[in-house]
């Protein structure tokens, strides 16, 4: 488990704060432009060079061994700048994790080691638990036919590969499918998190030899969630904190009604409740990562709250604002989008209450 005291998380957490600083607050605005706007492809590579792309890596593939709940930190130092290039780099290493869980060696040297960094694509909307509309894999030969579409892969207009999940036989499976300008979709317009490009992956009798079967059943992928899911909280709780912060700046700058705005009671108290809610927030996502913390559950529980007081704590970052709260001159609209966009990574917060609650009541249904 994560240890909060450990130097090289520490050195980690200096370098991604210093690179989100350097890398991302600039051109926040620009990259959140409609309907999508182009990668930030060398920002991707300077974070390789940084050493933040593949933090799980054994060193020989060029990573730190670190565990995977040292995302969430680094991703926290990330979304405080820019959320949707902290969702795209979540998706990379979603996608990383599963090829070092799952690959072959000859996988993870291709494309876990290469130089310089390949980037990956993951369906970063997947709810492993309630698969929609899967393409199908076939078994040929000495591999595998897929057709038709896996919809909504994070990165995959950008990417070199992605992994995906498809439905077979008797069940479903995980693959890794190498991408090229000719196979990589247009990217999809988007609420928000517009950085992260998706797009729906078009499969037509694409042929993939065995090695690239990584799983049959979606429970890997479940369990790697399970590993993610503060990461995720991390990127929700950042944005809730960076419309916070923005009110109180405009809030102590603005002349109303007689008195600055941070100074009507009614706007305190809601500033007040949206510090109240980042704080108990972030103080529930830390112990999720503590050495006590490893129940799936809790840290589920953790993501649906954020995700909810998220959303609800970056619209009142916009009533803050009054009217300018709505334009796109104001930062508080993005971040209301990215949280939205952002509630919806690995599952929508009210289907995950509903599977959460038939596991905690054993499956029942129906009772009072």
């Amino acid at each position: 488990m994560l240890r909060h005291d450990d130097e090289t998380i520490k050195a980690i957490l200096d370098t991604a704060e210093r690179f989100a600083d350097r890398e991302l607050k600039d051109g926040v605005f620009e990259r959140d432009s409609y309907p999508y706007h182009a990668f930030a492809a060398e920002t991707f590579k300077r974070a390789g060079e940084a050493g933040i792309l593949f933090l799980t890596a054994p060193e020989d593939l060029g990573g730190v061994a670190l565990p995977p709940e040292v995302w969430a930190l680094v991703i926290e130092k990330l979304a405080s700048a820019e959320a949707g290039f902290a969702a795209s780099l979540l998706t990379h290493a979603l996608a990383a994790e599963a090829l070092l869980r799952l690959g072959n060696d000859g996988l993870k040297a291709e494309w876990i080691g290469a130089d310089p960094p390949r980037l990956l694509a993951y369906p970063l909307y997947l709810d492993p638990s309630d698969p929609q509309g899967l393409p199908s894999a076939e078994k040929r030969g000495d591999g595998y036919i897929l057709t038709g579409t896996a919809r909504l892969v994070a990165n995959a207009p950008v990417a070199d590969a992605a992994v995906i999940a498809a439905d077979m036989d008797g069940g479903a499976g995980v693959f890794l499918v190498p991408l090229s300008e000719e196979t990589r979709p247009a990217p999809a317009e988007m609420l928000g998190l517009r950085p992260c490009p998706v797009g729906h992956l078009d499969l037509v009798d694409r042929e993939l030899p065995a090695g690239h079967l990584l799983a049959t059943g979606l429970d890997a992928l479940a369990a790697l969630h399970e590993l993610f899911y503060p990461a995720v909280t991390a990127i929700l709780i950042a944005t809730h904190k960076a419309s916070l912060d923005y009110a109180l700046e405009y809030g102590m700058e603005r002349y109303q009604g007689g008195r600055m705005i941070q100074e009507h009671s009614q706007l305190r108290a809601m500033y007040g409740l949206m510090a109240v809610e980042n704080i108990a927030l972030r103080e529930a996502w830390l112990r999720g990562l503590s050495e006590n913390g490893t129940d799936p559950d809790a840290r589920l529980a953790v993501k649906i709250m954020a995700a909810e007081l998220a959303i609800r704590g970056t619209m009142d970052g916009v009533q803050l604002l009054g009217g300018y709260g709505y334009t796109m001159e104001y930062p508080q609209e993005h971040r209301m989008r990215d949280a939205r966009q952002a509630a919806e990574i690995m599952g929508s917060p009210m289907r995950q209450k509903l599977a959460l609650m038939d596991k905690l009541l054993g499956g029942g249904k129906g009772r009072a």
